[in-house]
């Protein structure tokens, strides 16, 4: 199955660990992130327009080249296609059109057999002030993921597709899970206050991923992300896993 996301470093981070964590079910996916940092709808769909710009076409999480939008979207038969916005700007429906329109009838016109989906980003943690960082801002992190759930559903609904929900498991996980109860002391599921954090914020996204695009269940899954040296908890994965399952 080939996967391409017309995204920027949020596809990025929800791509990240999609291919292994496929291939220890026994499933082989081509995954591909056209990305440009913190690239939204607008600029996508004026790079669509004017061919300007060049973007990372990376493959399973390495970057192979600079390419257009146009290049990349034509360069494989995609079995899905996925779209999203800048984050700041996933809660606020007067960004999406009509960049929206533009892309999705794009990729439909030259994949027409492709599934479209909307990938779901998530909310800030709560004390990152990029919150602040532009007008107009969300008042705190339910409010921001309140507003891009929303928003993300009604983008989805204008045509039909469906919805990757990562915001909605990471906003979960926040709520249910003791170990992500930040004010409790636990871990953040963004390394940054935005991005999400190596470990478990990326495994919990890309296991959302493969339990929409695929329709297959996470839990037992073997794959455990490991990092110079450094392998993630597994009591952890299991509770994400578990969560994912019953989304």
């Amino acid at each position: 199955m080939k996967i391409l996301s017309v995204g920027n470093s949020f596809s990025q981070d929800a791509q990240a660990y999609l291919a292994p964590l496929a291939a220890a079910d026994g499933v082989e996916l081509c995954c591909v992130n056209l990305m440009i940092g913190g690239c939204s709808l607008a600029r996508h769909a004026g790079n669509l327009l004017n061919d300007n710009d060049r973007y990372g076409y990376e493959v399973c999480g390495s970057r192979k080249e600079g390419v257009t939008l146009r290049d990349g979207v034509s360069r494989e038969r995609w079995d899905i296609v996925t779209l999203q916005q800048y984050s700041l700007h996933s809660g606020l429906p007067e960004t999406y059109q009509p960049y929206l329109d533009i892309l999705h009838d794009y990729v439909r016109r030259q994949h027409p057999n492709a599934v479209i989906w909307m990938h779901e980003t998530w909310a800030y943690e709560q004390e990152d002030r990029a919150y602040a960082g532009e007008e107009p801002v969300y008042c705190d992190q339910q409010d921001m993921y309140a507003r891009l759930h929303q928003t993300y559903a009604e983008a989805a609904d204008r045509y039909g597709i469906g919805v990757i929900p990562v915001g909605s498991a990471v906003q979960q996980a926040r709520q249910t899970l003791p170990a992500f109860d930040v004010t409790a002391g636990g871990l953040s599921l963004n390394r940054d206050g935005h991005h999400l954090s190596w470990f478990y914020g990326r495994y919990l996204a890309a296991a959302v991923w493969y339990r929409t695009l695929l329709e297959r269940p996470v839990t037992g899954n073997p794959y455990l992300p490991t990092i110079d040296g450094v392998t993630a908890d597994p009591v952890i994965i299991r509770s994400l896993q578990e969560l994912v399952d019953t989304l």
